[in-house]
């Protein structure tokens, strides 16, 4: 592994020069990992659409959670940093300190789950000594810290009502036997060194006080990270969470999913085992009793999960414990209507139900889009943001499109129980109040804390005040059609820094994503493998950055094909505009994108003249038929779907894969693969590319990262990544060996391949 140093010369000049007086510095790799990024709930990079603020019970104080890479050790740093409310000035938000902070050397000992346990207590998991995740609280006054389990295996994740604790913890791993048959195991979980731990979990509850003891609750089941959460009642006796859909009834085919043929509740996906991954997505809410340990369905159908709505997870209890509301659920079928079973079939709600009669009340229907809607073009006809709930009243936060002039606008409708009805109160277009801190970034503004003031919008955190310093390329938003599919696109350009009118630059196109109110500075939602689009920019690319599009991934059948000419259609669009050179173009696949990026070489070999495909699945005959056998269905037909070749085709179909052009390509390709996401060889997935490109004589490299992961996080991998690719598309497309990361000896194994051809 490579040592990577700060630059003590960086460092000296900062300290002696006045910011305002240095002129901008170019902005690269090493300075966006030393950028400090707000984080939201779920642990993901925050945008503008999610909830990144943790208010306390009494809503007097909040914390937000940031994350920065030092390159002078390789750490990852997490703060917590806390908020109150100022009392001299008119009770305006202000940091008032950090409320906790840790350094991890790896990804899996960053700290994770916050929430408030209390008005003076956070809680969160951590490792302990023993290097197994537990749960802990710190005292944001005192700064005092206590662990609060003990469990012999990692909690993976925890809830508390006063002293009751309900928490998931890992099963421990089976005796390694000297033999074993293989069942259902797929190859990476043969090839993997043996867990720590089982990939299976079990439900605990536990009292805090001093006689308390610990009770395991139901069966162990599978749940994949998402879908652990758990909502204790305010008394303790009762708790809410997701449980596997076991033994699905027959009439749950009916519910009208997206992707019905992948995701539907089909006869052929039921299961009765909770430890099975089939059911990795199929989930519903259930009810425990925390004295006896018992269990049952909470409502008699699955989560809207596969709806795919948006609508957030979201579980209030009342203030007396007799009832809670849970969102984002299907409804029973049974003996209702037929008008109002066709709308249960289509349409996720949320939920009244009462815990002693178990009787449900209707607070509001949500939205949904089956796949004949799509296949229509149709739309959602709105989307629920959040949800908020006051004891009395709940809030939904709605977007929809105004009927006039077809802009987005939000709502917030509120919801109020009369008698056993909830009825609309009211709707009004949303505002962000004094009590109601928002993020707000651009495609030109970087990420900052807002409220409002009678002042108006007033800036409360800046997490990047040096990144005034940096020279960062000018971004706007731009719409394409691709005349082969008649979809339309929208994307992004990021232009280098002082591009003038008339000037062409080689492009790179970056994929998975594009945000309108994001500030781009690595990939999209910030995802930091391989892309790195300011870093670039500031290189001397043209960055074009492009969606997503529902549209063409609504056509499962031409799903590949659609993207690719979405990509070619964006390139040419861009090129007719003169902005870049045609001989001259880049592009970034990752995850998903990757497979859209090898078959648009593979389809247009002259097109690129250099590609990055990280840490992807591939359409071949070893993803197909090999390392998909003994994977669950939802994951099996997803990928199996994507390939021109189905599973189980006899050996000879495989002649006539378009995957196999690869073969004629003429771009320079690097492959980025980790190896290090559970122990598990992902590796394999990208090895019939390398292998393909390789005995053609193509120019391949191909860079494995031995403790990396999907979207790489810590400072050194994700150095080798980004950097890794700024020098790659540098050297390809410019002629140039600008020396972010790579060494003298990757330059002369570069030089080898450029001499193939």
């Amino acid at each position: 592994m490579r040592k990577v140093f700060l630059w003590g010369g960086i460092i000296l000049a900062c300290c002696s020069v006045p910011v305002a007086a240095q002129a901008p510095s170019r902005f690269n790799v090493r300075d966006s990992i030393s950028l400090e990024r707000i984080y939201d709930l779920n642990g993901h990079s925050a945008s503008d659409r999610s909830e990144f603020a943790l208010f306390s019970p009494d809503g007097t104080m909040f914390v937000i959670e940031t994350r920065r890479g030092s390159m002078a050790d390789g750490e990852l740093e997490t703060k917590l940093y806390l908020f109150r409310r100022t009392v001299n000035d008119g009770g305006h938000w202000a940091v008032a300190g950090v409320a906790f902070r840790s350094k991890a050397s790896r990804e899996e000992q960053i700290p994770n789950g916050f929430v408030w346990i209390s008005n003076s207590d956070i809680g969160f998991l951590k490792p302990d000594e023993r290097g197994r995740f537990q749960a802990f609280a710190i005292d944001v006054q005192s700064s005092r810290l206590r662990q609060l389990t003990h469990s012999r295996t990692s909690v993976a994740s925890f809830a508390m009502s006063g002293k009751t604790l309900v928490y998931y913890a890992y099963d421990e791993a089976p005796a390694i036997a000297a033999a074993h048959a293989v069942t259902n195991q797929n190859i990476r979980e043969i090839l993997a060194p043996p867990p720590t731990n089982s990939d299976t979990l079990s439900l605990y509850s536990s009292s805090l006080s001093s006689s308390g003891s610990t009770r395991k609750i139901g069966p162990s089941v599978y749940l994949a990270w998402p879908y652990r959460q758990i909502w204790p009642a305010p008394d303790g006796r009762f708790a809410v969470t997701l449980w596997p859909a076991i033994d699905a009834p027959s009439e749950w085919a009916d519910y009208r999913v997206r992707d019905y043929a992948q995701f539907s509740f089909s006869p052929e996906r039921r299961r009765s085992d909770p430890t099975s991954k089939d059911l990795s997505f199929r989930h519903r809410y259930v009810l425990i009793d925390l004295r006896t340990g018992v269990l049952r369905p909470l409502i008699d159908a699955p989560t809207g999960f596969f709806s795919n709505n948006g609508t957030p997870r979201k579980v209030f209890w009342s203030t007396d414990s007799k009832s809670v509301i849970v969102s984002n659920t299907y409804l029973s079928l049974i003996g209702v209507r037929p008008e109002e079973r066709v709308l249960r079939t289509r349409y996720p709600a949320t939920v009244e139900v009462n815990i002693e009669t178990q009787s449900l009340n209707l607070v509001l229907r949500e939205s949904g889009l089956s796949d004949e809607d799509a296949l229509q073009n149709k739309r959602m006809a709105f989307r629920i943001d959040d949800l908020s709930f006051d004891g009395a009243r709940l809030t939904a936060l709605r977007t929809s499109r105004n009927p006039q002039s077809d802009a987005l606008e939000q709502h917030s409708d509120r919801y109020q129980k009369t008698g056993d009805t909830w009825r609309l109160l009211d709707t009004r277009l949303a505002k962000k109040g004094p009590a109601a801190p928002f993020l707000k970034s651009g495609l030109n503004e970087r990420p900052k804390i807002f409220e409002i003031t009678s002042m108006g919008p007033e800036v409360i955190f800046d997490p990047n005040p040096q990144a005034e310093r940096y020279s960062f390329g000018r971004v706007e938003a731009i719409e394409w059609t691709d005349p082969a599919y008649q979809v339309r696109w929208k994307g992004s350009v990021t232009y280098p820094p002082g591009h003038k009118l008339g000037q062409k630059h080689p492009l790179i196109v970056q994929t998975h994503g594009f945000n309108p109110t994001e500030f781009l500075t690595d990939g999209p939602d910030g995802s930091s493998s391989a892309m790195a689009a300011q870093p670039l920019a500031n290189a001397g690319f043209v960055v074009l950055q492009v969606e997503d599009n529902s549209q063409a991934m609504s056509d499962r059948a031409n799903e590949v094909d659609r993207f690719v000419e979405g990509y070619r259609a964006g390139i040419a669009h861009l090129v007719q505009r003169g902005l870049v050179d045609e001989a001259n173009i880049g592009i970034i696949g990752w995850s998903r994108t990757g497979l859209y990026t090898a078959m648009l070489i593979a389809k247009y070999p002259k097109l690129m003249k250099a590609a990055t495909i990280a840490d992807s699945v591939q359409p071949g005959y070893l993803t197909t038929n090999l390392l998909l056998l003994g994977q669950g269905p939802d994951v099996y037909g997803d990928i199996a779907g994507l390939s021109v070749t189905r599973p189980g085709s006899p050996l000879q179909d495989y002649v006539a894969d378009p995957f196999y052009n690869l073969a004629k390509t003429e771009t320079a390709v690097r492959l980025e693969a980790d190896t290090g996401d559970n122990g598990r060889p992902d590796a394999l997935p990208m090895w019939e590319t390398f292998a393909v490109l390789k005995r053609a004589g193509r120019k391949v490299d191909f860079v494995v990262f031995p403790d990396g992961s999907h979207s790489q996080m810590m400072p050194r991998e994700r150095l080798e990544s980004q950097g890794g690719n700024v020098d790659w598309f540098s050297y390809w497309l410019m002629g140039k060996r600008s020396k972010s990361i790579a060494t003298t000896t990757d330059y002369a194994r570069w030089d080898a391949l450029g001499s193939r051809q």
